[in-house]
């Protein structure tokens, strides 16, 4: 993930209302790097409904509170955003992301990428494809939403990434990728690049 100096990285941040969850450490552990890495780097975390976000906790006291700003869109209800992404509508961008303007990229950490005219470089991390891999565990609308998302953030502009090599290989298997997916890692430590999936 390459970020200019001295810039805002906008970040879909919905995971970090749950830290708890595979998905939500991850992107805590990715923008926990990024600020260590970037030491000019800002970030703009975009999320939705009300629910407080104890960025202190996840991102550590060491980090700069003004390198971190916290955007909320209250009225629209996760349940609500949930329901969209089921029937595969993601809504547009320059809409979620209220005042990104000044950011130089966009990074979006839920498995989602958001349609938008705006000409900057995007990163979407795709988890896995357990809802292709295994149809049975989830339900109709689900999987068509899903599939539809996942397939949308491969034909798009966007950088697509994975967390693992198995998960690369059920993406690229199910959706018929031709190139290999790179490997956004959960951290630096080699301990972290052998995780499972």
């Amino acid at each position: 993930l390459v970020v200019e100096p001295t810039k805002w990285l906008a970040v879909e941040a919905l995971a970090l209302r749950k830290p708890l969850t595979g998905v939500g450490r991850y992107t805590a552990n990715i923008l926990r790097q990024l600020l260590e890495l970037h030491p000019d780097l800002g970030l703009e975390l975009f999320v939705l409904g009300s629910s407080d976000i104890d960025t202190e906790a996840l991102l550590g006291s060491s980090h700069d509170s003004s390198r971190l700003r916290l955007h909320r869109r209250a009225k629209l209800s996760a349940r609500v955003y949930r329901a969209a992404l089921s029937f595969g509508v993601a809504p547009r961008v320059e809409w979620i992301f209220p005042g990104m303007r000044h950011a130089c990229g966009l990074f979006y950490p839920n498995f989602v990428r958001y349609p938008t005219r705006l000409k900057v470089p995007e990163v979407v991390v795709l988890y896995d494809a357990t809802f292709r891999v295994f149809p049975e565990d989830k339900s109709g609308w689900f999987r068509f939403g899903w599939s539809r998302l996942t397939q949308k953030s491969l034909d798009s502009p966007a950088l697509c990434v994975t967390i693992s090599a198995s998960a690369g290989h059920d993406i690229e298997e199910c959706f018929e990728v031709s190139e290999p997916l790179p490997i956004l890692y959960p951290g630096r430590e080699l301990k972290c690049a052998q995780a499972p999936a």
